[in-house]
Parts: C-alpha cells; structure tokens; sequence
C-alpha cells in the first residue's frame, strides 16, 4: 500500500529520486520524529514523508525556499507550519531520525563539521542520520563538464535537437518561471543557487560520520549514470531507469550518489 501511494508522489528519474526516498522509508519507523535539515522547499523529501503520514519537521537558511515551500504545501492541501526557516543551532526538540541530503556538498569543512556535531546531538539514544550527497569524481561530473563546457548544450539548441528529443521521448513541456504560472506553482526542490564546493567518495563519508560519533550501519549507492544527456536521451525509458538504479546498487563505489545510515553511538 506503501509503495502505491508513493508512486503517486513521485517519478523515477536518471537521477534516482524516487530510489532515494524509497531507501530512506527502509529505515523510518512510522513512530519517529523526523527532522529533514537543508530541506530547501521541502517538496523532495519532507513534502511526501507528511504525505505518507510520518512525523516530519522540514529545515532550511533560505527564506525564499521556505516561503515557496510553505505555498506548495498550501496549493496540496498540507500543513506549511512544518518547514521553518532556522539554524539547527537554535531549533528546538530530539528526534529519532534526522535526514540530511545533498547538502554537505554545498557546504564549507567547518560547516560539515559543525553540522554533523549538531546533528549528533539533536538526536535521541540510538537515533539515525540519513546522509545522500552526489559522488564528486564521477560520470554525472564528467557529463557535465561536457554538456557545459563543449559547447554541446549551445549546438543542441542551435540546431533545435532538444526539440526531437522532446518529441522522441514524448517530454512535457516544462515551465521555466520560478513563479506563479496561471494559478499554479512550479515544484522546485530549492530557490538556492549555492554551487557544490566539496567533493565525496563512499570512504570520506564513512570517516565523516565515524568521527563525529555515528556508526554506519548501511550503505547503498544511487543511479550509476545521471546528467544533462542521460536525462535529455532516457527521461522517458522505464527499463533503463530500473537498470541503472540495480547498477548502481551493484557497484555503490562508482555511483552517481552515496546514501548512508549512522547509527548514533552514546558515549559511556
């Protein structure tokens, strides 16, 4: 019953969103107390976690995303009051789970730092933190580079190529406003435009989390292709979603994103 309901709050992407809130609900007991920290508008993660009847607090920096946010739990009838703009610092309550992802790439090593210590101690005894941020040396890099770079992206449009993409793949067409479009919103993940300054492999997130006291108990890798052309040529293709999400569960080194578990461990 789950699982239908949560096909109808998402879609598989080359990206593997859906993969990752599905691993996520893994690990969630309907009785925890769930904060998501760096929640943007909450619409990936939080937005179906309330969705599905679980007890989620959504936090984020960014007042815009917030306050998008807040209107795209209004437009589905949801309540707004569960995003805040704060700082972990400052926000009240223990939970059972905290999420946090990708976010960690976005942010400074003594911001890392800081945050997985906050985290740690936001957490009730044996609490979880659920950690995804993208693999920093892989092909979604390498796709990028040359979709920005090459001047690929700039001839696709030149010679209108993304147009028999769209018709190929039977692509909607997209609204590009970040604002209210004939009575509708679009649902964007985040107003924050903050470019990623770290790079991660599996090991330098297991040290991570070992450090500042959690015990990683699961590890999992996302879709091992992703980015601009996989997603422009296989958007559409249901069978290649299913490949390259077993792929990268086959080999999680080499996948597009990392998710772990830590398992809070108390100090005697």
């Amino acid at each position: 019953m789950k699982n239908q309901v949560l096909d109808s709050l998402i879609s598989e992407n080359v990206y593997g969103h859906k993969k990752r809130l599905t691993w996520m609900l893994n690990f969630i007991e309907q009785s925890d107390l769930i904060l998501e920290v760096g929640c943007g508008t909450g619409y990936m993660i939080t937005r179906p976690l309330v969705q599905l009847g679980y007890s989620v607090q959504g936090l984020d920096l960014s007042e815009k995303s917030i306050e998008y946010g807040k209107k795209l739990f209004l437009k589905e009838n949801l309540d707004p009051l569960v995003l805040h703009c704060e700082n972990l610092k400052n926000f009240n309550g223990e939970f059972d789970t905290i999420i946090i992802s990708e976010v960690l790439e976005h942010m400074k090593t003594s911001e890392i730092e800081e945050i997985l210590d906050l985290i740690f101690s936001k957490l009730k005894k044996n609490g979880k933190i659920l950690v995804t941020v993208p693999f920093g040396y892989g092909w979604a890099e390498f796709e990028s580079w040359i979709w920005k770079r090459s001047g690929l992206k700039k001839w696709m449009y030149f010679f209108r190529l993304n147009k028999f993409i769209h018709f190929i793949t039977r692509e909607p067409k997209t609204v590009e406003s970040n604002s209210l479009v004939k009575g509708t919103l679009e649902p964007l993940s985040t107003l924050d435009e903050s470019p990623h300054i770290q790079k991660f492999n599996i090991n330098r997130l297991r040290l991570l989390l070992e450090k500042h006291g959690f015990k990683v108990e699961h590890q999992e890798g996302g879709s091992l292709w992703c980015g601009p052309l996989t997603n422009a040529l296989f958007k559409r293709s249901s069978c290649f979603m299913k490949l390259n999400n077993y792929l990268g569960s086959k080999f999680p080194r080499l996948a597009s994103a990392f998710y772990l578990l830590g398992r809070k461990e108390n100090l005697s």
